[in-house]
């Protein structure tokens, strides 16, 4: 995030000044850089190449699609008074269920900032109220009037998680830090940790959608899956276009982040032809 805020700096200053330079001429006489030489020994030479060697394998088992949805963006979503990082969690929602027809554990970032060392906290997007909507779309007997409804209880929902989450009010940090202590004091770990129902909602690094957005910036980023049937997925979103980052494993045949793209960018047309054809309460 901070060489995407910087690269975003440096672009809206490019842009301002018309890419013409206006700062200082003056050319400074700086000293000439050295060399910083580290004393190694055998141990950390071959945890290097030990690196090197899982660095090539996780990279070259990762495919990646990045691709610009240009049917709207930012400017469109504001008008139907609808938040547009919850608008693109809600597609995720429904492209991972249209897939596979059933929900998926989602970690997305919600940041602390606002507190002193304050980082990051999770929000867990997939809800009951996502997956009734979601559930509500691909049911050839529910109405548009219906789907709409469950479509404004599930942002809702997801707007509330968010501002929770901002607050400090997330459960994940909390049970970070419980695990942390228990493991750091030699303390039995909570049973919380060893039930399945925590791994099977992602807890322990197993979200199976594990997403970011990176802003109303020009730059983005993407990452890898967190767990081997999983995704990866970082957008940035435009004024009038919304940029995903989608990634999978190669060695998972269940997985395929082209056609979960593809999915999404559905979910997005039918999202505005519900938005279009009705008149929304503010989400």
């Amino acid at each position: 995030m901070c060489m995407i805020s910087c690269t975003h700096f440096v672009h809206l200053h490019v842009i301002e000044n018309k890419g013409r330079w206006r700062g200082s001429q003056h050319i400074r006489h700086l000293p000439q850089p050295e060399e910083l030489v580290f004393q190694l020994d055998g141990t950390l030479y071959k945890a290097i190449d030990d690196a090197r060697v899982q660095y090539k394998r996780a990279a070259d088992n990762l495919d990646g699609v990045t691709s610009k949805f240009t049917g709207y963006g930012k400017t469109y979503l504001r008008s139907k008074k609808v938040h547009p990082d919850t608008h693109v969690q809600l597609a995720l929602q429904l492209a991972y269920y249209r897939m596979y027809g059933r929900p998926a554990p989602t970690y997305e970032t919600a940041t602390t900032r606002r507190f002193y060392h304050g980082r990051t906290e999770t929000v867990r997007s997939c809800t009951p109220e996502a997956l009734a909507w979601s559930r509500s779309m691909v049911d050839p007997q529910q109405n548009d009037q219906t789907r709409l409804q469950l479509l404004k209880k599930a942002c809702d929902k997801q707007n509330t998680l968010m501002a929770e989450a901002m607050n400090n009010e997330g459960c994940d940090r909390h049970l970070l830090g419980l695990q942390v202590l228990a493991s750091e004091e030699d303390i039995p770990v909570p049973e919380i940790f060893t039930d399945k129902s925590w791994t099977k909602s992602g807890g322990g690094g197993n979200y199976i959608l594990s997403t970011s957005f990176v802003g109303y910036s020009s730059v983005y980023g993407g990452v890898s899956p967190m767990c081997k049937d999983g995704y990866g997925c970082f957008y940035r979103i435009g004024q009038n276009e919304i940029e995903l980052f989608v990634s999978s494993w190669i060695s998972d045949k269940n997985t395929n982040c082209r056609q979960l793209y593809c999915h999404v960018e559905q979910s997005f047309e039918e999202m505005k032809r519900l938005l279009d054809t009705n008149q929304m309460a503010r989400l």
